[in-house]
């Protein structure tokens, strides 16, 4: 269920017909569907992924965003002690807002009746799309369009005049996390800058302020206060999170925190002996036994996520140990992967890239407004295998953190694509159009 009025998805649905939703919305959901439908456009061209990425982007970064710069957990299903009442209509509430006219054309387009599709008022749903709407109505589909989203806006300022769900304000590292990457990664195919800053403010905030007084990792944080040690998770989805916003900024900040990430990873969650990783650290709270997760569930398993961090560090940073770690993951893994693969699609993913990631994407700008402005042609294709890095002018912090990037830079001065397999470097490439 995706909330057409102020963006982002409810947790699940609670019907066959996925019209009832669960009405919360929880972080992790939304930062991992916004990710999808980015990747959706990508890998397809269709706007409309886009459109629905760009609407769960702007719910995160409106409803969700701490005042210390992370993003909260979720927001309740309920308000007033009712469920979903903040998000229902009759036709009279929307005539009241839009007008007779246009009030009654959205009701119909967007199935609001008296006798309502849930509890006797309407959750705004769509049976067929805006494209099969408009001819039904006689009307352009881009006239069409313009005039539902100017409505779904002025519907939006009125619900917010309601008294709002309840919400989970805590911070927890490894949802944060997810976050972090979903907006950097949207923000540099969709060229929406503001993602990309919200994305660096949250990954600041972490660094910052989601530290023990000895430096590590911490869990959770609420009320000025971080606790818990982090858990494999919050280390494996944050380098991730750090590597995505290398490749929307090409600040090699970001390269040396995921680094520093992935060594005290290695540290305190690394099976030495049968490879893998636990999902406690070796130094945290004494347990019978430490387990390994595998399977994934509504996130993608610790294990998983962690070998994907690490190969895409190895490539980068030509760190063996790094790779030689991802394959130990493999290796402690394989009767899952032979008998399960069903339920561990991430280690899959992780797996492929093993055994496929021999391209390498250098693009090397004069500065930051260059980048900015080539970006979205880099990233415009879906290409899940390759590493990509940055050099930008002489920054001498380019060459020793991103090894890759050795020898590379901006020729006359204008955007170069080096395009590598294997770190064998094809003709640089001049752009500002790099093709396909």
């Amino acid at each position: 269920f995706r909330d057409h009025l102020g963006g982002g998805f409810a947790r699940y649905s609670v019907d066959a017909k996925w019209l009832v939703p669960h009405f919360e919305k929880m972080l992790y959901d939304n930062a991992l569907l916004g990710e999808l439908y980015v990747r959706g456009y990508q890998a397809t061209g269709h706007q409309r992924h886009a459109e629905v990425a760009v609407e769960t982007f702007d719910y995160l970064c409106r409803e969700m965003i701490d005042p210390a710069g992370g993003l909260h957990c979720s927001e309740d299903a309920d308000s007033e002690g009712v469920e979903g009442r903040f998000y229902v209509w009759t036709p009279q509430q929307i005539n009241d807002v839009l007008g007779a006219d246009r009030g009654q054309r959205f009701c119909v387009i967007y199935d609001i009746t008296d006798a309502g599709n849930f509890e006797g008022k309407s959750i705004p749903h769509l049976s067929m799309s805006i494209w099969d709407w408009a001819p039904r109505l006689s009307m352009a589909e881009e006239s069409l369009r313009e005039e539902l989203a100017e409505d779904r806006a002025r519907l939006r300022v009125a619900r917010d005049l309601r008294v709002r769900p309840g919400k989970d304000d805590k911070v927890i590292t490894a949802w944060n996390a997810l976050a972090i990457r979903a907006l950097a990664v949207g923000g540099s195919v969709l060229d929406q800058p503001r993602y990309i800053e919200v994305a660096e403010r949250a990954a600041e905030f972490i660094d910052r302020g989601m530290r023990g007084d000895d430096g590590r990792l911490l869990h959770a944080f609420r009320d000025g206060r971080p606790h818990l040690d982090a858990y494999l998770d919050d280390y494996a989805y944050l380098i991730e999170a750090s590597l995505a916003l290398f490749e929307a900024t090409g600040r090699a900040r970001w390269v040396r925190r995921a680094v520093g990430l992935a060594d005290a990873m290695l540290s305190r969650f690394q099976d030495r002996d049968r490879g893998g990783f636990f999902y406690t650290a070796s130094d945290g709270e004494t347990l019978i036994t430490r387990n390994k997760d595998w399977h994934d569930g509504s996130l993608i398993s610790g294990n998983a996520s962690a070998a994907m961090g690490l190969l895409r560090l190895s490539r980068l940073c030509l760190r063996e140990d790094y790779r030689d770690a991802a394959e130990g993951v493999f290796r402690a893994g394989e009767q899952v992967l032979r008998k399960q693969s069903a339920a561990c699609g991430g280690l899959l993913t992780a797996l492929d890239r093993c055994l496929h990631d021999d391209e390498q994407l250098v693009c090397a700008v004069a500065d930051e407004d260059q980048l900015a402005s080539v970006r979205p042609e880099l990233l415009r294709e879906f290409r899940p295998r390759a590493t990509y890095s940055w050099v930008v002018g002489e920054a001498p912090e380019s060459g020793p953190v991103a090894t890759l990037n050795a020898g590379k830079g901006p020729i006359q001065g204008k955007p170069t694509l080096y395009r590598c397999r294997d770190y064998a470097c094809a003709e640089p490439v001049i752009g500002p159009d790099f093709g396909g």
